[in-house]
């Protein structure tokens, strides 16, 4: 079932301003006690989810005083929101995001931490989310995904940038933004037009000089280099090198006026400046992509039992990310079986690396999971079963570690 909008907002609210009181929905029989905004119970964090997806949700506060231990509900939300996720939704140079009631909510729900680097900025749909993408080394589609949940559930409004609001009804052209983009595109186009001629002592020209300086100083690194980020490397690369040679020789040239040649070496010092930030950020576009390509066939790999080939590719993967709590647990895993490698060394280097991801995992569960499966193949059944209590604390329905639990507890039995 589709999430009914004024229910989510609801939920979310009492959830995210950590309130006490009575969930009801008039189509949904019973209730949920709400505790500091968390369900009391398993069935109350049930009854939550159902209510998402009806209508005639209420919330009536109250004084309630528990002292029983919540399950928490930011898990379980961020489950059922992660399937409105359509990246498709922000993707365009003319989408832009505006801040909600909830906006400052967001960073308490489990998102990806290359999502979370984007928080704490305020947004008014006025710039594009595509710039955030620009010279930044985080993965666009895991991003536009999480935001895109976020929209879907009310943390963010999606605006289109080419337009602006005169008051809440009506709906008008931003023309600060439109002008600019004009103009910006205009000062493109005639640098383009500029350099078209190879710069020779011959046809240096001081008035000309001066415009393209002005128009240099106007523009971004893209747009300065005359390229987008979605050009191809090639092309890009391309344009860099022409850039770099434009003024490199005649900056030097002592039979030109001191006044050109000093305009020649600002315009040199900011050409190179361009250049390097653009080429960075093609580099790491490529690297990022790349990675993204390595974890992926890796986990194909991991999966397969191809655990030295998955070795490698995680690595590669993880040079990239290397704060990505995940990416390290699934190269922790694969090291541990990689039998290829000495036994004692794999389990040792394998369980440190899903040791180190399950401290930094925040609330996502598969490094303790995977720990408390080392455990239990090294027959360490007591710690196994401690790591799994804890992680059930945490997040009461997680029913791959309640049968994990079982298991250990099976195998505790036996040892007696």
């Amino acid at each position: 079932m589709a999430l009914v909008e004024d229910s989510v907002r609801v939920v979310v609210t009492a959830w995210a301003k950590r309130q006490t009181g009575i969930l009801s929905c008039s189509e949904v029989p019973g209730g949920a006690v709400l505790f500091k905004g968390e369900p009391l119970t398993s069935e109350a964090l049930d009854y939550a989810m159902l209510c998402l997806e009806a209508g005639g949700v209420s919330f009536i506060p109250t004084e309630l005083r528990f002292e029983a231990e919540s399950p928490p509900l930011a898990r379980a939300l961020w489950a059922r929101f992660e399937q409105e996720s359509d990246a498709s939704l922000l993707r365009g140079p003319d989408v832009g995001l505006k801040d909600t009631p909830l906006t400052e909510f967001a960073p308490r729900l489990p998102v990806h931490p290359d999502t979370r680097r984007l928080f704490g900025v305020p947004r008014d749909g006025t710039t594009p989310l595509a710039w955030d993408f620009d010279l930044d080394d985080i993965d666009p589609d895991v991003v536009l995904s999480d935001m895109s949940a976020l929209v879907r559930a009310g943390f963010f409004e999606l605006k289109r940038v080419s337009q602006g609001s005169r008051d809440d009804r009506e709906v008008g052209a931003n023309t600060f933004v439109i002008e600019e983009r004009q103009h910006m595109d205009a000062c493109k186009a005639e640098l383009v037009s500029m350099r078209q001629k190879v710069a020779t002592r011959g046809n240096v020209e001081l008035e000309q000089l001066k415009r393209e300086w002005s128009l240099v100083r106007q523009c971004d690194e893209w747009y300065a280099v005359g390229v987008t980020s979605a050009d191809p490397p090639e092309r890009v690369e391309s344009a860099c090198a022409r850039l770099e040679d434009r003024y490199d020789n005649l900056q030097h040239d002592f039979s030109l006026p001191s006044e050109a040649r000093e305009l020649m070496q600002m315009m040199h010092m900011k050409h190179i400046g361009s250049v390097n930030l653009v080429r960075r950020a093609m580099k790491n576009r490529g690297l990022f992509n790349k990675a993204q390509e390595s974890y992926q066939e890796g986990m194909r790999q991991l999966n397969a039992g191809n655990f030295s080939t998955a070795v490698r590719l995680l690595a590669a993967a993880r040079k990239a990310n290397p704060m990505n709590p995940l990416i390290l647990a699934n190269l922790g895993w694969a090291v541990y079986h990689d039998s290829s490698q000495h036994e004692d060394e794999r389990t040792e280097i394998g369980r440190q690396l899903v040791a180190d991801a399950d401290a930094i995992a925040d609330n996502m569960a598969e490094p303790a999971m995977m720990l408390a499966r080392i455990d239990l193949r090294e027959g360490m059944l007591k710690q196994a079963e401690q790591k799994l209590r804890a992680l059930l604390r945490k997040d009461q329905a997680h029913a791959g570690a309640r049968e994990l639990l079982h298991e250990v507890q099976r195998a505790r039995e036996l040892e007696r």
